[in-house]
């Protein structure tokens, strides 16, 4: 039998009905599944994805899985298309139940500023409350910490959203209940968000677990501290809100039901039933079931979050 090159892409030019051996020829055998899928992913669940596939290609020398980077106002008119086998994608719920889907992974929001914000102090015993937090994002009045929490400190109050052509711009908005704000800025990626906190005394912004923790020491990453919020507002930071700080007590938080729901972002592949190279399609999300917990912890993911509890 005569094999076609092992190779893994990261991009590429043939969409998913291209590349070799078009017609599949397999006979149940793993190794002789043949042929090439593209999967179009977030920029968000661009490093995931390609590690899944990457390990996957490597237990099947036949196939080629090029992962390229699409952005959610070209999902619609590319599955229209046709362009791409499989999509990479995330929100609180799945943006296409109607589709063939598979949950992978969840990551959280948690409320961040900079680590030298001039009333951290008071912040952390305090945290912040929703209306509060609604309120710097909504109101020109709040231009200063010392706005927030008495003091004489001037430091601008800078509030930032993620990208708005990602889910975390729009999960953000909601969860906080605004439809405006004059005053933050945003991000030009979730990675450019995480950079303007650490790079900013007075940024404020709700930052994606992936990023906000540290995934050698799971506890808050260099720049950064993660704010509880009081969701009582009783003007203290109980117990049951003092869950941030530490991974795997937020990770316990978030299965046990003590974290928001508006807060927890589901990520899925998503498919067509009747896509183009179907064997390999559903040879590799079978792999991915059984598989992709593996490499969900040290790209910084939860488990899947269903119904307040990991799904199994």
């Amino acid at each position: 039998m005569s094999f076609s090159v092992i190779m893994f892409s990261s991009c590429g030019s043939d969409k998913g009905n291209g590349g070799p051996d078009q017609n599949n020829d397999a006979d149940g055998e793993n190794n002789t599944i043949r042929g090439k899928i593209t999967i179009a992913a977030l920029q968000e669940n661009f490093g995931l994805a390609n590690q899944l596939a990457s390990a996957y290609v490597s237990q099947n020398n036949n196939v080629i899985i090029d992962v390229e980077a699409i952005d959610m106002n070209s999902v619609e008119e590319s599955m229209q298309e046709g362009l791409y086998n499989i999509y990479f994608l995330n929100g609180l719920e799945n943006p296409y139940p109607n589709l063939e889907s598979q949950v992978v992974a969840s990551d959280v929001f948690v409320l961040c500023v900079n680590f030298n914000n001039p009333v951290l102090q008071k912040l952390v015993i305090r945290g912040l409350m929703p209306s509060k937090i609604r309120e710097i994002y909504s109101s020109a009045s709040l231009i200063k910490w010392s706005d927030v929490v008495k003091t004489d400190d001037m430091t601008p109050v800078k509030p930032y959203f993620g990208p708005e052509s990602g889910t975390a711009y729009s999960i953000i908005r909601s969860f906080i209940g605004i439809n405006q704000s004059p005053t933050a800025s945003t991000a030009l990626n979730e990675q450019d968000l995480y950079s303007s906190i650490v790079n900013n005394t007075g940024a404020i912004g709700f930052l994606s677990s992936v990023l906000a923790f540290d995934r050698s020491t799971l506890f808050r990453a260099k720049g950064l501290y993660i704010l509880p919020v009081d969701f009582d507002e009783n003007k203290i930071a109980d117990d049951k809100e003092l869950i941030y700080d530490d991974l795997n007590i937020l990770k316990k938080a978030v299965y046990n039901g003590g974290y928001p729901k508006g807060l927890i972002r589901s990520h899925y592949f998503v498919w067509n039933n009747d896509v183009q190279q179907k064997e390999i399609v559903n040879d590799f999300m079978n792999w991915v079931r059984e598989n992709s917990s593996a490499y969900l912890e040290r790209n910084g993911y939860f488990s899947p979050v269903h119904d307040n509890g990991p799904q199994e």
